[in-house]
């Protein structure tokens, strides 16, 4: 596959993150690739498959610490909400249509997808745009202003 080298695809049944899934990708994949300095701190919102007593003790076992958004607020806390995910969605699309439109037999399948995402990914995902979600954020720098006084989280 054409994807990201050490990356590891699954599914599962329901079309959302599992608990199951949560806890291995920490285990298996998020400290393969966490640096060995400690502490760690990882921001997460409030999926339920990150709030499980095993996905915690993972964390408490390797000093990492976890802060998570209250629910219905990343679109004001997440920096990946924020920066990111609006040029990938864009540079996917993109890199989807130009796909399909240089043969018509060309549709994106489990096995094209790993090649397209990375090609979107890499557009979006560049270190001005992350670095720039964590500042309108206020997390860095610390920015207590970034935030609305007061904002309706229903």
């Amino acid at each position: 596959m054409d994807g990201f080298p050490g990356s590891v695809y699954t599914y599962q049944e329901r079309a959302w993150m599992e608990v199951t899934l949560g806890e291995l990708w920490l285990q298996g994949h998020f400290l393969k690739y966490c640096s060995p300095k400690r502490p760690q701190l990882t921001i997460l919102n409030s999926q339920s498959s990150h709030e499980t007593l095993g996905f915690i003790d993972i964390c408490l076992q390797n000093d990492i610490a976890l802060l998570a958004f209250p629910p219905h607020t990343t679109q004001w806390f997440c920096p990946l909400d924020k920066t990111v995910f609006g040029p990938l969605s864009r540079a996917y699309f993109t890199v989807c249509s130009e796909f399909m439109a240089s043969s018509p037999n060309n549709m994106v399948t489990k096995w094209e997808w790993p090649r397209l995402f990375r090609t979107a990914h890499d557009k979006a995902f560049t270190p001005s745009n992350i670095r720039s979600g964590f500042q309108k954020c206020g997390i860095f720098p610390l920015d207590r202003e970034a935030l609305p006084e007061s904002f309706d989280i229903s």
